[in-house]
């Protein structure tokens, strides 16, 4: 069974190289910079499955725990989006040391990998800006968090059941039923929800 996070996963391997933000860009950077207690990490959002999402991802983190904020723009209005937050605590114990991909969340007693829901929104323009804190999280130094968003498609207009497993699941009963999804959420053997973007932040 192929996994909906599987591309999400597997780019951890590309490294995502600085780019130029525009000037709101970086006016919200700076805001963002200065609630920030702790240490303030941002990268750049990469599209997936050529859903074309553009924006910025940001990280601060400190002795009280963990924020993550996603500013996106080109969203597409009447669709759900989910916000994931996966954390590698030792990429180099990964199957293909420092190379992690899907099996290292689900594989074995005690997988490397990590992850949880963070937000979720059927989005009702075009841009959005997905926020939570984790209190008493710690991240090693060496680790990698990714954050990452799956896209479910229109939202569930008659089914408050449906809706809340595009809210609230990634959709992939690989994860497990029912936290990850539920067998109806695949199609023709593939998860029906797909990987929209990630941001992959190196832990200093």
């Amino acid at each position: 069974m192929k996994s909906g996070l599987k591309a999400a996963f597997i780019i951890a391997a590309v490294s995502i190289s600085a780019v130029r933000l525009p000037a709101e860009s970086l006016e919200t950077t700076q805001a963002s910079h200065k609630r920030c207690d702790g240490l303030f990490l941002e990268q750049p959002i990469m599209a997936l499955n050529e859903t074309g999402i553009t924006g910025e991802a940001r990280l601060c983190f400190s002795s009280s725990g963990v924020r993550s904020e996603i500013v996106t723009r080109n969203l597409t209005p009447g669709y759900v989006y989910s916000i994931w937050f996966a954390y590698i605590d030792k990429p180099s114990m990964c199957v293909t040391p420092d190379h992690c991909a899907e099996l290292d969340f689900y594989v074995g007693h005690d997988p490397v990998g990590v992850f949880g829901r963070t937000d979720s929104v059927v989005a009702t323009r075009t841009h959005a800006v997905f926020s939570a804190s984790v209190r008493s999280l710690r991240l090693s130094s060496g680790s990698q968090v990714w954050l990452t968003a799956q896209v479910h498609g229109p939202a569930s207009v008659d089914d408050n059941r449906e809706l809340s497993r595009q809210l609230l699941t990634p959709q992939d009963p690989i994860f497990g039923v029912p936290g990850g999804g539920a067998l109806v959420d695949m199609v023709d053997g593939h998860p029906r929800a797909k990987p929209a973007l990630i941001a992959i932040f190196n832990i200093p």
